[in-house]
């Protein structure tokens, strides 16, 4: 039988890369990569081969390490990004990492931390998903919560943005083709260079994330430390071989044959270089570099590394301490008893006695009780018959409802005019009014009620034949007055006792007589003056509104907006966006306000709305201050810059990021 011939060396024919990329191979074929230092290993199928990784893994991409580093969720941490609303007094949309709203994330140094942004909410909160986008591109900065938007710069170093699993710059990630992707990420690579505080931002929106914590891993002190593995044994070396005898200058002996060489130990673990080297681990003695990758001499079943018990698959974590017992629920207090039902009081009866402390129960009479006791019994002098007809000795009240009243039941008060008809019958008191109780003795008018000389006075308005007397200006009897003075004015006197007053109106009266109810009214016909401030005449003229003039400032500003991308101030220049405003500290300044639907915000360099001085005033005089005062789109918004601050300040809208710009405070005493 033929033996396969042993060979001392193989050549595997070297090729181009573009070559390579483009051979599919038979199965089993194998060709050096010149370019990459590298083999591929061909299927017949896979376009390009298969490229092997080289010992140091030199050949193998960031990226591809990363990628499945990240698949394998070795030593990474993933968070799953959504969008939703305000909570409590804060403003604007938050993003909600893991179900936490506005978490504060905690990155360890090693780790590959992953933002998911798949979730529909990051491409339209707040509208509907598949409605209007409203992009929420998530990054990182180290000087400023709202990243570039704040005023601050991004964090990119070890960022790795990727759309549809394919990594993109910055730029790309934050156009549209964030909204047409399927899948959005953005993954950062945590190492000891890291800053200790980073911040979560969205490309779009202010104050939309939080702070990030950047830590060096635990120490494990939580727990007991895991048991050392033990070292693997070491495989039985071979007899030696007899040595030949030495003769004179004979043939030199066989050797004897080599021992079998010890079982192979475990293979090795790859990890990466965090700290010192342990004694344990077979590593050159220096050039030992943070984040290097060495591979870890295997113990047994694990391996210690910094400190720490390790096995294939990470940190073997010490056994959790035992949860403390619970504390007992308290017993629950008594339900206080239910006091009696009080007894029923005695039901009412047709006949028989009702005993109270008012007195014996009286047939046919209406009580009450006194609302006190719930026993006393007050009995009127009002009783009731068996067909329902009230009886009184007594009445009170008006009397405007009693009829069939006779006058031997007046005692006192007089009886109402509506007891009467139009004309007085000289008959019973029943139709007559303003009647005294004491003048009726037979139910007719006494004669002391009736005028004998027919005129009309205090005491007599009544002729004998049922028909009033007529006025006599000028009599005494009449109780008229002859002259009407007026200040300043000459008297008018009446000449005699048929003279008519005559009343004239003057400019601006009206002056209208009703005979029927005896009446003159006099009635200003000057229209009413200037109720509010636009009312005046100079104000319309000037096209002013009061709000415009409600503090003195050392400017007004009139401002307005170009769509949703720009603030525009007249004294800036009517096409100038975002400007920069300039003003002084210790004055006034105001914004005239026509931005619907662009809330007006003062904020500073930080992005927190800064609310001292601020007042607001509508066009109708309403006034706020303070926080009140912001994000107002119409009216005017005076600023009382105070003394004491300086520097960089800014306008921004509460909804568009794009419409921002800056204030810069000058001291008045350096000017």
């Amino acid at each position: 039988m033929a033996k396969i011939p042993v060979l001392d060396a193989i050549r595997i024919i070297p090729r181009d890369t573009d070559f390579l990329d483009r051979k599919s191979g038979i199965r089993g074929e194998i060709f050096y990569d010149r370019t990459a230092n590298s083999l591929r290993l061909y299927d017949g199928q896979t376009s390009g081969g298969v490229n092997l990784a080289q010992a140091s893994l030199t050949n193998v991409s960031l990226t591809d390490f990363r990628s499945k580093s990240i698949e394998s969720k070795l030593s990474t941490v993933i968070y799953t990004v959504t969008v939703a609303g305000p909570q409590s007094l804060d403003l604007g949309n938050k993003y909600i990492l893991n179900s936490i709203y506005r978490a504060q994330p905690n990155f360890v140094v090693g780790y590959v931390h992953v933002f998911d942004q798949t979730d529909l909410s990051n491409v339209y909160w707040p509208n509907s998903n598949g409605t209007t986008p409203n992009p929420h591109p998530l990054n990182f900065s180290a000087d400023n919560i709202s990243g570039e938007l704040g005023g601050g710069s991004s964090y990119t170093t070890d960022v790795i943005y990727l759309l549809d699993n394919q990594p993109v710059s910055q730029t790309t990630y934050y156009s549209s083709a964030f909204i047409s992707a399927t899948t959005r990420q953005v993954q950062i690579t945590v190492t000891n260079s890291t800053p200790s505080t980073l911040y979560y931002w969205c490309w779009n929106h202010l104050a939309m994330g939080n702070s990030i914590t950047v830590a060096d891993p635990g120490t494990g002190s939580g727990g007991e430390a895991g048991p050392q593995g033990d070292p693997g044994p070491q495989g039985d070396q071979g007899p030696q071989g007899d040595q030949g005898p030495q003769g004179d200058q004979g043939p030199q002996g066989d050797q004897g044959p080599q021992g079998d060489p010890g079982a192979t130990g475990p293979t090795g673990t790859s990890v990466v270089l965090r700290g010192a080297v342990p004694a344990v681990i077979n590593l050159p003695a220096s050039g030992n570099t943070v984040g290097d990758l060495y591979v870890v001499t295997d113990i047994g079943d694990g391996y210690v590394w910094d400190g720490v018990a390790w096995d294939n698959a990470g940190p073997i974590q010490g056994p959790q301490g035992e949860t403390g017992l619970q504390g007992e629920t308290g017993l629950q207090g008594e339900t206080g008893l239910q006091g009696e039902t009080g007894l029923q009081g005695p039901a009412g009866a047709g006949s028989g006695d009702v005993l109270s402390t008012g007195g014996g129960y009286v047939d046919n009479a209406v009580v009450r009780y006194n609302g006190t006791t719930g026993t006393s019994i007050q009995v009127s002098s009002v009783t009731i018959s068996d067909l329902g007809v009230l009886t009184a000795t007594n009445f009170s009240g008006g009397g405007s409802a009693i009829t069939a009243l006779t006058a031997t039941q007046l005692t006192t008060g007089t009886i109402p005019d509506a007891r009467f008809p139009t004309t007085l019958p000289a008959v019973s008191g029943v139709n007559l009014t303003a009647l005294n109780a004491t003048q009726l003795t037979s139910g007719t008018v006494p004669i002391a009620r009736l005028g004998t000389s027919g005129t009309r006075d205090a005491t007599t308005f009544l002729r004998g034949d049922n028909t009033f007397a007529t006025i006599e200006v000028g009599s005494a009897a009449s109780n008229s007055f002859e002259t009407i003075a007026v200040a300043g004015q000459g008297s008018v006197i009446a000449d005699s006792a048929t003279d008519t007053l005559t009343l004239t109106a003057g400019t601006g009266i009206s002056i209208t007589t009703d005979g029927g109810t005896d009446t003159i009214t006099i009635t200003s016909t000057v229209s009413a003056g200037a109720t509010a401030f636009t009312g005046l005449s100079d104000a319309s003229s000037a096209g002013l509104t009061v709000d415009q003039i409600y503090l003195p400032a050392i400017t007004l500003l009139a401002v307005s907006n170009s769509g949703a991308s720009s603030y525009r101030f007249d004294q800036y220049g009517a096409t100038t966006d975002n400007p920069t405003i300039y003003a002084i500290n210790g004055t006034t300044i105001a914004f005239d306000l026509n931005v619907s639907g662009h809330p007006f915000l003062i904020q500073n360099g930080a992005g927190v709305n800064y609310n001292t001085g601020l007042v607001h005033v509508t066009t109708s005089g309403t006034v706020t201050t303070g926080a009140s005062a912001q994000g107002q789109t119409s009216g005017t918004l005076y600023w009382k810059i105070p003394t004491d601050i300086s520097g960089g300040y800014r306008y921004q809208c509460g909804i568009h990021a794009p419409m921002v710009g800056s204030i810069s405070i000058k001291t008045f005493s350096t000017i």
